[in-house]
């Protein structure tokens, strides 16, 4: 590591010991490469793990999912990225983030805390689909993954606490049950393919699903 780099981040592993994660932030060196460090051996060496991140984004974090193994997300300046791999290879999880400095991850549960620089926090809900996928997609033309909850919310539930008009609370999830979906070839109903989908439930499946990993 260069002098003046900083160490943004330092992610011991959940599971292995001797394993951790390191961000290294370089942009003061003029470096806007992002640089993403794993150690083995207790931090005798480490290995740069940054194939499928492109130049242009500083890195700022890395986290470890403490229930997948080998599940990691990582922050930069621009973007947030996950793998399934180790950190082997890296995949864009942008989604529908405004293109800002990723300051920090957080994992609550099945969730996953974005902390921006000056554009707010953000939540992505429920990414259980993320470690069922086993860094590759499913091997059927459609399949589902399993819900992370098996309490779906009641039909047309009422709450006795009232929210004032013009309040700065969010919606909250939809009634019934949640399906996480992948559908391998494109669909008039979704319009979309080779992506994991979410859908609230319907009467009218689009195809027979089986879970993800199923036999």
């Amino acid at each position: 590591m260069k002098p003046w780099s900083k160490v943004s981040i330092i992610e011991a592993s959940h599971f292995d010991a001797g394993t951790a994660y390191a961000a290294i932030n370089s942009f003061r060196l003029d470096d806007l490469r992002a640089h993403i460090y794993r150690t083995r051996d207790y931090g005798k060496t480490w290995t740069e793990i940054t194939k499928g991140i492109p130049d242009g984004g500083a890195s700022n974090v890395v986290r470890e999912d403490p229930v997948r193994r080998g599940l990691l997300f990582a922050g930069t300046e621009g973007s947030v990225y996950v793998s399934s791999t180790i950190g082997d290879d890296w995949q864009p999880l942008q989604l529908n983030l405004p293109r800002t400095s990723m300051r920090d991850l957080a994992i609550h549960g099945d969730d996953l805390i974005v902390a921006t620089h000056g554009r707010s926090f953000w939540i992505l809900d429920d990414f259980t689909p993320l470690r069922q996928l086993n860094g590759r997609h499913p091997e059927r033309e459609c399949a589902s993954f399993r819900a992370a909850r098996s309490d779906p919310r009641p039909l047309e539930s009422q709450s006795r606490y009232a929210i004032a008009s013009g309040s700065s609370g969010r919606k909250n999830p939809p009634d019934g049950a949640i399906v996480d979906y992948y559908l391998a070839s494109s669909s008039n109903k979704t319009g979309d393919s080779g992506n994991p989908r979410r859908a609230a439930a319907s009467r009218a499946p689009l195809c027979q699903l089986r879970q993800a990993g199923a036999t």
